[in-house]
């Protein structure tokens, strides 16, 4: 059986003074990337993926910023 991990991108805005917690309750989006093989493909396509649509947003909404939290879910988890 292969295995697979499938990259999970959380966005969540950036709050001045205020402490910045990125998870499924405060993300404003969510991408689901499609499965990888490993670990570390997990990790890149994730960063790649979260850097891009991060970099488009901030030049549509240059007083507004975004940060990240990435998960690597394993085939085998339930959503």
């Amino acid at each position: 059986m292969i295995e697979w991990y499938i990259p999970v991108v959380l966005f969540c805005a950036v709050v001045p003074n205020e402490p910045n917690v990125c998870n499924g309750a405060t993300a404003l989006d969510r991408q689901e990337l499609n499965p990888v093989n490993t670990p570390t493909n997990c990790m890149i396509v994730g960063n790649a993926a979260a850097a891009a649509h991060i970099s488009m947003f901030e030049q549509e909404h240059p007083n507004k910023k975004l940060q990240f939290r990435l998960l690597c879910k394993h085939s085998t988890e339930k959503s």
